[in-house]
């Protein structure tokens, strides 16, 4: 029981640290700054950060995809925006992800895309380069 009240005051003192929120929350705000509009914004559904990576599934009216970000510096990029395609190992791979991180990221992303409906899953998957931006 003494383990688990350490770890509940780990997680309440050291949030960031724990589950990575502030690499989430950066991840958002890169999204936002370069591919909100005025007349309409990015809501980031789902991000998910492994090692110096993070894939992140958004929505902007009836578009939907997936990007891939690389941290250089401490600095969140966007290195490529696509659909299934982004979730494949090989994708990852080629990108210059290490196969155990692409790995774990995709794990990690399959567990959190099960709280999307269908729908949402589908025009996330559906991505087209010509379709946006």
């Amino acid at each position: 029981m003494k383990f688990i009240k350490l770890i509940c005051l780990l997680v309440a003192i050291y949030p960031h640290f724990v589950f990575g929120g502030e690499d989430i929350g950066d991840v958002k705000n890169v999204i936002s700054a370069t591919f909100d509009k005025s007349n309409s914004k990015v809501i980031t559904h789902i991000v998910v950060v492994q090692d110096n990576y993070a894939i992140a599934d958004w929505s902007q009216l009836d578009k939907a995809g997936r990007a891939l970000l690389v941290r250089k510096e401490k600095r969140w990029e966007i290195s490529a925006c696509g659909g299934a395609a982004i979730k494949q190992i090989d994708s990852l791979t080629k990108a210059g992800i290490p196969l155990k991180v692409s790995k774990k990221i995709i794990e990690e992303l399959n567990i959190k895309e099960k709280s999307l409906g269908s729908k949402k899953l589908e025009a996330i998957d559906s991505f087209s380069q010509n379709s946006h931006h």
